[in-house]
């Protein structure tokens, strides 16, 4: 049976979740995730693996971002990994590209943030 969705390689359906967020390149020393430089980016869509975005910047495969996700008055903290990134070309003549994030290192309260999340969206 094949575990990814379509054609694409992902395992988990996502949802659309258009959000304008401040997140931040992360480098890892000693374990420790310390944030560098900001960078805008917007959200398209949330799935219980990971975020679809797009921002100006070509972000680099393995990269690490910290970002803050807010639902209603709560938010979060979470990091995520760049696994894919791609030059896309929009209809309002503005270039950005798209990115595939990954969450990592979830806790259980993270995994209940986001299906919170997720099941307002459906």
């Amino acid at each position: 049976m094949n575990k990814y969705i379509k054609d694409e390689l992902r395992v988990r359906k996502r949802y659309e979740y258009k959000r304008n967020i401040l997140s931040y390149e992360c480098e890892k020393k000693d374990d420790i995730l310390i944030k560098k430089q900001p960078c805008l980016i917007s959200v398209s869509d949330i799935s219980y693996g990971g975020l679809g975005i797009y921002c100006n910047k070509k972000l680099k495969r393995d990269m690490m971002l910290g970002i803050k996700v807010n639902n209603e008055s709560v938010s979060r903290n979470f990091n995520l990994k760049v696994k894919w990134c791609k030059f896309n070309e929009l209809t309002d003549n503005s270039s950005k590209f798209k990115v595939g994030l990954k969450f990592e290192d979830l806790t259980r309260d993270d995994i209940i943030f986001i299906n919170e999340i997720i099941r307002k969206i459906k």
